[in-house]
């Protein structure tokens, strides 16, 4: 996500990161969370379909965690992309988790947008 102007959270964006979260556990099971030093310089996390483990930076500020667990999550829910469609994909889900975390919304369309956040 490109640096700006600090947007200010959403009041209902850790309600709804825990909706989120719930969603992830009902569809996978189980997730395991690592905070690790081992992620390229540019990397604030990465998601392991394969093994359901996401692993996060571990100098982080408050925000960037914040925000980061937001984008892992929609990773989680959406599943893997092709890896020819993996650079629109992350797009989409960095649309969908800011919309998550910092804009106007229902609950009604937060569903639709996770679940059809684009087209692949």
């Amino acid at each position: 996500m490109a640096k700006s102007a600090t947007p200010t959270l959403h009041p209902s964006a850790l309600v709804d990161l825990m909706g989120l979260m719930q969603q992830v556990l009902a569809g996978r099971g189980s997730v395991t969370f690592s905070v690790t030093g081992d992620l390229a310089d540019n990397e604030y996390g990465c998601t392991w379909f394969d093994t359901n483990e996401v692993d996060l930076a571990e100098d982080l500020t408050g925000r960037e965690f914040m925000e980061t667990m937001a984008h892992e999550l929609v990773h989680l829910v959406r599943g893997p992309a092709f890896e020819d469609e993996a650079a629109a994909e992350e797009r989409i889900v960095e649309r969908i988790a800011n919309e998550l975390l910092y804009g106007e919304r229902t609950a009604a369309r937060t569903a639709l947008l996770i679940a059809h956040g684009g087209t692949r």
